[in-house]
């Protein structure tokens, strides 16, 4: 009876022991697991600091590849405003066209006078201007920002101005500006890229001046 009461006890404290170093092992798992995630985080912040320091001092351009030219070599413009005029539309013996008109686009803040551009468009898209688009019409128009520059007739000054010369438009707005008539799609004439500019000895002047705050078309 002795023999097996001390059995059992040993069998006990044993099981005991045995719990204890399960317990013990668990808890080393737990903290080299804890400490490994230490590392790992330790290790991302060091990359991510080194990246930072990398961008700062200009050695990455997230821009990729794949689209050719990095936007620090890019001259593209996107505009969204109301034309500020009905577009004044030149013919060349070339059989080209052209057609410049001016566009207000709303300021960040409501209170703030419009932005001004000038548009000049060419071929295809100069003929869809001049079917579609009126004082106050709303488009789309994305191109390039060129200088176009003239000798003043008057004062035989050289002058100058920002021009956009538009390689697409898109109409917007309802159905009284839009080519079909609503939801803001334009025509497929209205979505082809423009012609290649006419030659320099084509282009005349658009002088038109600065523009007036009081042609706001809205």
């Amino acid at each position: 009876m002795a023999m097996a009461m001390a059995m059992a006890m040993a069998m006990a404290m044993a099981m005991a022991m045995a719990m204890a170093l399960a317990m013990a092992m668990a808890m080393a798992m737990a903290m080299a697991m804890a400490m490994a995630m230490a590392m790992a985080m330790a290790l991302a912040m060091a990359m991510a600091m080194a990246l930072v320091r990398r961008i700062a001092k200009g050695g990455i351009d997230f821009y990729p590849s794949t689209c050719g030219t990095p936007p620090h070599h890019m001259n593209n413009i996107t505009l969204v405003g109301r034309a500020g005029r009905d577009p004044e539309v030149r013919y060349f013996e070339s059989g080209t066209m052209v057609a410049n008109f001016t566009l207000a686009v709303n300021a960040y803040k409501n209170d703030e006078a419009p932005d001004w551009f000038n548009l000049t468009i060419w071929g295809k898209q100069a003929q869809v201007a001049a079917d579609y688009v009126k004082k106050g019409s709303q488009i789309a128009v994305s191109g390039r920002m060129t200088s176009e520059k003239w000798t003043d007739k008057t004062t035989a000054e050289e002058k100058s101005k920002p021009v956009v010369v538009v390689d697409r438009i898109t109409l917007l707005g309802s159905k009284n500006n839009s080519v079909d008539g609503g939801g803001g799609q334009a025509s497929p004439a209205a979505a082809a890229p423009a012609s290649p500019t006419a030659p320099a000895s084509n282009q005349s002047a658009w002088n038109s001046g600065p523009v007036s705050q009081e042609e706001v078309p809205f």
